[in-house]
């Protein structure tokens, strides 16, 4: 009989699984880190978040192709992101029979953190926009040295927020290639010959389809938060350099 089993573990709980021995987290600075491994027994899945930004989450998923039983781990939740993912998983529907949907979730998860952050610093970098616009700007004043602090700050974290997205952006192309290679498995994967077998492997193939496509999508806005990300620094920067000729 089909099993999906899901565990959300708190920060503190996680934090053995999330640290090395040398105390210090073992992913790098800018990564949605995926690792996907399939052998005859099965399939098994890990993801990392950054740890440099917050809410960070790691995810570890096992599927069992002989009992059709998916075992998946969530490291780190708070308490909204355990009621986001239970609603997410509630929701899903026959998509739970799905071994790859807990990743999917992560990936979501993940897009909606780093465009908030997007968003914020948008939100920013607009209200400074709309003083210029209005006519009241006065370098004297307005680019003062604390004034400059926060202009500088806000480039920089629009920066730092590009290098995290162009990151995780690479690491769903990369998790488009792994969805086909995890449909070749299925494919290929026969238990003892059972009738059934066929009709799971077009069913995932369909699931399959269907993550795919939201991921392009996923990429997409990754593509325009960014570009929204490199305007504030072009913009940013060429305030800078008219003050500097100003002065």
């Amino acid at each position: 009989m089909p099993r999906f089993s899901i565990v959300a573990v708190t920060a503190t709980a996680a934090r053995a699984f999330l640290t090395d021995r040398s105390g210090a987290s073992s992913p790098p600075k800018y990564r949605l880190n995926f690792a996907l491994g399939v052998n005859g027994r099965g399939g098994s899945f890990t993801a990392r978040m950054s740890k440099y930004l917050p809410g960070d989450l790691a995810l570890s998923v096992t599927y069992i192709p002989s009992t059709e039983s998916i075992f998946a781990v969530m490291y780190g939740c708070n308490k909204d992101q355990m009621q986001i993912i239970e609603s997410r998983v509630r929701s899903a529907g026959d998509r739970t029979k799905y071994p790859l949907l807990m990743i999917g979730i992560l990936v979501e998860l993940e897009k909606e953190r780093l465009v908030s952050m997007a968003d914020h610093l948008l939100d920013g970098f607009t209200l400074r926009s709309e003083h210029l616009e209005n006519g009241s700007w006065d370098p004297s004043v307005d680019m003062s040295k604390e004034k400059t602090q926060e202009h500088l700050a806000l480039c920089l974290q629009s920066r730092n927020l590009i290098d995290h997205m162009k990151a995780v952006r690479r690491q769903v192309v990369k998790l488009l290639a792994e969805i086909e290679e995890f449909e070749d498995y299925i494919s290929s994967h026969k238990q003892g010959g059972r009738a059934h077998d066929g009709k799971r492997a077009r069913q995932f193939k369909k699931m399959g389809a269907q993550m795919k496509k939201r991921l392009h999508d996923i990429i997409n806005e990754y593509d325009g938060k960014m570009d929204e990300c490199n305007m504030i620094v072009a913009n940013i920067t060429l305030a800078m350099q008219t003050v500097c000729q100003t002065r």
